[in-house]
Order: structure tokens, then sequence, then C-alpha cells
């Protein structure tokens, strides 16, 4: 059909262009390929481990529709959970500890060499782990559907049925049991407790244990992020099997009548601590409608984290009479950093950034000076106290 002349043209102008993709794709120059150029919606997380260290993730896709919200933390949560296993990780320090989410890889990698190169300023070790985020499709799904609340359209979906319990995993071998169905009653109490005496008479096990209920996607994702972690760290893993069995009672009959019967036992005295348990793990559901209510909290706070908080505040406090939750919260004793929602407090200095007429890179500034401000002082209440500082801080 073609001559023999421009058909040797046309095969080697194929081939040159062949060359050229295979160039971008396997470029050794570290340069972003178009393969990650066409991540839909890209982001990666940090934590601050304290005064030496600041965990990174590497950039991934969330491949949620812009122009959908979400709330960073339900990624953070996760890769808090995998540095828990792999790391003797506390989020604090100086550094905002969040998964921040934008329109292209490129202002992806820029934010990230920015507060990387902030990290080395301040002396600290710069770590990037190995954490890789698996795509979530429920929330890919709703970012289509529900663009304004992907988070509460997954959610209302998602019914909090399952129970898993975790040790610490300083101590060089991770315990865990399920996630087990338990329904949406489940008295976590119960399970900490019982949890917690398991691992002390069988496995001569002293630390801390951590017991959470959630969705079975949630609590299988948040359990498998944190046995990743340890495995990374060659740590030992043992999934005990265990559930709490309120049944599980004792049910003796001997065959033949004892001659020397034990004298009767009189009822066991009430246990103060358990009493104390049981209030504040009633308590939690006031706690998320009283941060829900408060103008302040609601803005820019996760009151679900918020619920817990004042649970382990409570379980902190056992001995001490308890005070009203609103006194807790007037004397700022519930200091809950996990409750700071980075998503909600760029948003809200964006807005008030553009009535202000403050330029892109001032704005950039004064979201990522407000986020450390509150996860340094989580109190709603300040939150225009530090936009007014960081705007003189950053400039216009």
């Amino acid at each position: 059909m073609f001559p023999d002349t421009l058909k040797s043209r046309l095969l080697a102008t194929l081939f040159f262009f062949t060359v050229i993709a295979l160039t971008f794709i396997f470029s050794p120059s570290g340069e972003t390929s178009p393969v990650v150029q066409a991540f839909k919606s890209p982001g990666y997380c940090m934590a601050d481990g304290g005064p030496s260290v600041v965990y990174f993730s590497a950039i991934y896709d969330t491949k949620l529709q812009h122009p959908a919200r979400m709330s960073t933390n339900v990624i953070a949560r996760e890769f808090v959970e995998y540095l828990k296993g792999r790391y003797d990780f506390s989020p604090t320090g100086s550094f905002p500890s969040s998964c921040p989410r934008f329109g292209d890889v490129g202002a992806a990698e820029t934010s990230k060499r920015d507060f990387e190169a902030r990290a080395r300023q301040e002396n600290k070790q710069v770590v990037e782990t190995d954490w890789k985020y698996v795509v979530d499709e429920d929330y890919v799904a709703a970012s289509y559907s529900n663009p304004e609340d992907v988070v509460g359209a997954v959610q209302r979906n998602r019914r909090p049925t399952h129970t898993y319990c975790v040790s610490e995993s300083a101590q060089g071998t991770l315990y865990t049991t399920g996630p087990v169905d338990t329904g949406t009653a489940v008295n976590l109490s119960l399970w900490n407790r019982g949890f917690d005496q398991l691992l002390r008479q069988k496995f001569s096990y002293k630390g801390q244990i951590y017991c959470n209920v959630g969705s079975s996607v949630d609590t299988g994702r948040m359990l498998a992020a944190r046995v990743a972690g340890a495995r990374a760290a060659a740590r030992k893993i043992v999934d005990t099997g265990w559930k709490y069995d309120s049944s599980a009672v004792a049910t003796n009959s001997p065959s033949q009548p004892d001659n020397d019967p034990e004298p009767v036992k009189r009822p066991a005295a009430p246990n103060p601590s358990r009493q104390a348990s049981d209030l504040a793990l009633k308590e939690m559901p006031e706690s998320v409608a009283f941060c829900k209510k408060d103008p302040s909290m609601s803005l820019i706070f996760i009151c679900d984290s918020f619920g817990r908080a004042v649970y382990n505040y409570r379980m902190a406090h056992l001995s001490e009479a308890p005070e009203p939750l609103a006194t807790l919260v007037a004397a700022n004793k519930v200091q809950c950093v996990e409750c700071v929602d980075p998503t909600r407090v760029s948003l809200w200095v964006e807005n008030h950034a553009a009535t202000d007429k403050l330029s892109p890179k001032a704005t950039n500034c004064a979201s990522q000076q407000v986020i450390i401000n509150l996860q340094k002082t989580p109190e709603a209440k300040r939150l225009t106290e530090f936009y007014k500082q960081a705007v003189t801080t950053c400039g216009r």
C-alpha cells in the first residue's frame, strides 16, 4: 500500500516514539514519570515522632474524584498504626501529623520536599517508611456520588460491629485478636480487661493493650496496618484467637458428694475502678454530642476522636473524683491532638485567606502554621488567634 521508502520512515518514526516513551517511564533521573503523573488524587503522610525524627510515606494515589472532600485523618490513622507496629512511636512534636491530599503530583512532591527540608533544618532525622496506602474503593465511590460528605457517606454504611485488640510492639512481640463480630453493643472495658488478663496469664506480658470497635472493613485495615509495621520490624506476631465470652463460666458438677465443703463465699464487693471504667464507656456518646454542639470544636475537630480522648482521660484518672465534661473542656484537661482535622483547618484558613486577600504562598504558610499550633495546643477556641499569629509570621 505504501512505497518502501515511506514504509521505512513510518517504522523509524514509530520506533523513535516507542524509545521516548520507554525512556520517560523507566528514566533513572528520579523525575516524575508520566505513569506517576496520571495519579488522580495524590497524597503522602507524615508524622512527628518527637524531638529527633519525622516519618514520611511515599506519594500514593487515593483515586478520589475532585473536588471531593475527605478528612485525611481517615488515612492518617492507618499510617500511625503502621508506625506503632514498627517503631516506638508517639505522635508528638512540632510537625503536623497528617496525610495531605493534592490536585497533582507536582504539588505533592513540592510539599513533601519542603517539609523534609524543614525537618532537617531542625536537626530531625527524616525516615522514609515502606508503608503503602491501599485504596479504599468505598471512599472512591463516595467521592463521585457524595463529594461534599465522603466520610459521612461511607461511615453511614459501615456500622461498628467488629472489635479487635492489640498489644504495644515495643517489647518485641505483637499480640493480637480479631476482628471479631461483636455487634453494635460491645463493652470495650470488658474486652480491655479480658485481653489484658489473657496476655498476663498466658504470655507473662506486661505492657499496654488497646481494643477498639468499628466496621469489619475499618478494623481489618487498622489491624492490618499494625501487623504490617510489626512484620517490617521483624517482630514476632501472635494471633491469640481470644475473644470475650460472658458465658464462659466454670460449671463444675462433681459426681461424688463433697464431704468437706468450702464455706459459702460472700459476693465480692463492687470494684470502683470497674464501675468508673463502665461509666467512662457509657459517657462516650455524650462526649461526641458535646463536641458536635460546640461551635468551635465542631468546626475543626473529629468528634468521634474527642469521645475516645475523654474516655482515655477518664481511664487514666480512675482514682480521682470525676469532673463534669464541661469543666474538663474549660480547663483544657483533655488534650486531643488526634481530634484536629487538618483538612477542615486548611479549608477554614483558605476561606479566611481569600477574604483577607493573602497570596497563595502566604495562605499555604498560614495553613501549615495553624495546623502545627493546633496540634501543639489542641484548643479549638484558639483557631482565630492562631490564624492571626500565622498571618503576622507568613505575611500577605
